[in-house]
């Protein structure tokens, strides 16, 4: 889909290892058309922006979390470096970074939610997961391995890639400083759904209110990076 002019993909990674394969073939495409500049295409080259993040599935099948952040960490910091190699020898996005600074402006709030993440093309974040409300989770299997305890501390960014929140320009407001491992910043799904149990249906997904802020959190580190 397109937003003022941006181009936006999903891509459905719910393992690490298939967020590992992602990055990859990412890695892959954009350095073979950074090769071969003539067979670029509109969506060619590496992304402004990446978002990436999981955990939750990990916690509940595979019940590993040494290996979740093995597998992680050094895959992220890899295609955070190779992406941001191409992207410095890329012709100019200005008019993309443009883009997404239009749409970031076109939402904004009267405060501005999440810390300065300076730094190349493309932006990496990592989206932590949401706080999970144990007592609306629906079956035993995701209350024993996938409770919010489990998650907060096996699955979030700071424990899968070692990413500190100490790090953080306002953490508290959602935002939180990441500069290694690859990830310039973390989204901080866990401190925005804080307290917020009663927009959990289920458990594990929120309101709409909840994924606009945390939008309005991502589109404000595009607008000032």
């Amino acid at each position: 889909s397109e937003l003022g002019g941006a181009r936006l993909e999903f891509i459905w990674a719910p393992f690490a290892v298939n967020v590992t394969a992602q990055l990859d073939d990412l890695v892959a495409s954009a350095v073979g058309i950074a090769s071969h500049p003539e067979q670029r295409s509109d969506r060619g080259g590496p992304p402004d922006l990446l978002l990436l993040g999981c955990g939750l599935w990990d916690a509940l099948w595979t019940r590993d979390p040494a290996r979740f952040a093995s597998v992680l960490r050094a895959s992220v910091a890899d295609a955070a470096r190779h992406l941001k190699a191409v992207a410095d020898r890329a012709p100019s996005k200005e008019p993309a970074r443009g883009a997404l600074q239009a749409a970031a402006a076109a939402v904004k709030q009267r405060r501005r939610i999440g810390g300065s993440c300076p730094g190349s093309l493309p932006l990496v974040l990592w989206l932590d997961p949401t706080t999970v409300v144990d007592s609306r989770l629906a079956s035993p299997l995701k209350r024993q391995h996938m409770n919010d305890a489990t998650i907060a501390r096996h699955y979030s960014a700071e424990s899968a890639l070692g990413l500190s929140h100490d790090l953080s320009q306002g953490g508290s407001q959602g935002g939180s400083q990441g500069g290694s491992g690859g990830v310039d910043a973390v989204v901080e799904g866990r401190a925005v759904t804080a307290g917020l149990a009663l927009h959990s249906p289920d458990g594990v997904h929120y309101g709409d209110v909840v994924y606009d802020v945390l939008a309005q959190i991502i589109l404000n580190m595009a607008r000032i990076h």
